[in-house]
């Protein structure tokens, strides 16, 4: 299983407990299966978790991908600005 680092930006830093933490996750993910993981992990995400977005190496997760060594992961909520 690859290690990868997740990042958690904005209102998602709080309930995860961490800027960032270095994960071990299956070879392949996708979306579903990257939200079920970090909800497991850390339940205080359940309330704002759905409306993240969530990128892989920069780029927002929409189809399943493989994971390598090293690869960075976000977990990015929703913004507003004015």
């Amino acid at each position: 299983m690859p290690t990868v680092t997740m990042r958690y930006f904005a209102h998602a830093r709080d309930p995860a407990g961490c800027a960032e933490e270095q994960l071990e996750l299956p070879d392949e993910v996708d979306l579903d299966a990257v939200r079920a993981f970090l909800l497991q992990r850390h339940p205080g995400l359940g309330r704002i978790l759905p409306a993240c977005r969530i990128a892989h190496n920069m780029e927002f997760l929409r189809a399943p991908v493989r994971l390598a060594d090293g690869d960075e992961m976000a977990v990015i909520p929703p913004v507003s600005g004015g």
